[in-house]
């Protein structure tokens, strides 16, 4: 069943702003940068399309080096929810059956986890939580039969509307996909991953001496 790839993306100079505490912004956009170059490759790598939905194509195209849909966000739509859900409707969706939206902050994706989540397209909404409730990736029929509820606790939300849909719901236990890069407490998780400090964005945190940072902040277990 053919299953194309969403990937939200917020302007890089915009991004990451619960790291500011630990972060500068040029670090920032780097990291956000980083992040969603690593989760396009693996896209790529596991066979599957891909479409961007952003507030600044041009910047987005700058970023890729591979083929991509990419979409400008509506200048009406309010909030992620709505932004994803405007992309969905375009037409270069129209020849799809089912669509997996993935952040674009997991430096852990692999393409043997995309395709093994891909791979689940007929068992109804499949779902990847993050550590604090929210959804990493939603794999989902289209076209879509309930609301997208992203935010606080938005696993919890697109699983209630989900099966009120009469829809199957599916945990997807994957911890390539679980871990995205938000808080302090993110980037102490991902240091600490035994792949965590050999990924991209993990080495570009410790080139910044994020360690040192994070204990000055209390976060002693990260050195």
């Amino acid at each position: 069943m053919a299953t194309a790839v969403l990937i939200p993306l917020k302007a890089p100079s915009e991004a990451k702003e619960r790291l500011a505490g630990i972060l500068d912004r040029g670090e920032r956009r780097e990291l956000a940068i980083t992040t969603f170059r690593g989760v396009v490759e693996a896209v790529l790598a596991a066979g599957l399309e891909l479409a961007v939905v952003t507030p600044d194509v041009a910047a987005a195209a700058g970023l890729l080096t591979s083929d991509a849909t990419l979409i400008a966000e509506s200048p009406v739509a309010s909030g992620l929810s709505a932004q994803i859900e405007y992309a969905l409707a375009q037409p270069s969706f129209a020849s799809f059956e089912h669509v997996l939206i993935l952040h674009a902050d997991l430096p852990l994706a692999t393409p043997e986890a995309l395709r093994a989540l891909a791979g689940r397209a007929d068992a109804g909404v499949t779902m990847v939580e993050s550590a604090d409730g929210g959804t990493n990736a939603l794999l989902a029929p289209l076209p879509l039969d309930f609301d997208l509820q992203y935010g606080s606790g938005s696993y919890a939300k697109h699983r209630t509307a989900a099966a009120a849909a009469g829809l199957a719901v599916h945990r997807f236990a994957s911890p390539a996909l679980a871990l995205d890069l938000d808080t302090p407490e993110d980037i102490r998780a991902l240091l600490e991953h035994p792949e965590g400090a050999a990924s991209p964005a993990g080495q570009l945190l410790l080139r910044w001496g994020l360690p040192a940072r994070l204990a000055a902040r209390g976060m002693r277990n990260a050195e």
